[in-house]
Parts: C-alpha cells; structure tokens; sequence
C-alpha cells in the first residue's frame, strides 16, 4: 500500500507456480488487491517467464487500460511460456498462432491481438 499511496499505479508480486499477488489504484477508486490463481500447465521451463509476465502487462494494458485484465493477461502469457522448453519455442509457436492451453479447454490462450 505504501507505494501505491506514494503515486505509484500497479504493483505486481509473481509467485511462480503460485500466482501472483497484485494490487492497483485507479481514479477515484480505492486501492485494490487480488491474489491471481496459478493455471494448471505440464511444466517445462521457466526461463523468460517474468520477462513474458512484463511484455504481456504492457501490451495488454496499452490496448485495454484496464490493470486486473492485463495482469490475467500477463499471468496466462507466462504460464503458456513455462510449458515450452525455451524461449525460441515459445515465441515461434506465438508467432504461428498455434499456441493453446489444455487447462484452458484447448481454446487458445491469445483472446486479442495487438498490431504494432
């Protein structure tokens, strides 16, 4: 809450395969806290996970502006990253869009884009 109160916007606390813990103060509204839940995955790396958690964050929030949607966004992102053995895996299958998530019913993990 300090930082927060201090002008900061979002702060985020990943937990690895506990989720992560996040907390945002919007106009006019108070402070707000959720814990995000960990997504069920078959693990296999997670080398890169808090930089895709970050990139996701950014892109999402860039589109939406909205703070607990991006970090659902973000905390989807990385975990689909730690089923890839590496990084250059992961962001051929995102490039290809052939990305999907079985805890997610196999839909696929990307809901929108964004153009650059």
């Amino acid at each position: 809450r300090p930082i927060l109160e201090a002008g900061i916007k979002s702060v985020a606390v990943t937990l690895g395969e506990n989720g992560v813990f996040v907390c945002w103060k919007e106009q006019k509204v108070d402070i707000q806290v959720k814990k995000i839940e960990p997504i069920p995955i078959q693990f296999a790396d997670a080398t890169g996970a808090g930089d895709v958690f970050a990139t996701g964050f950014i892109v999402n929030f860039i589109k939406t502006g909205d703070f607990l949607d991006s970090y659902k966004f973000a905390n989807r992102i990385a975990a689909l990253k730690c089923t890839f053995k590496n990084i250059n895996d992961f962001a051929e299958a995102l490039w290809l869009g052939s990305v999907q998530m079985p805890a997610l019913g196999n839909k696929s993990i990307i809901t929108h884009s964004v153009n650059v």
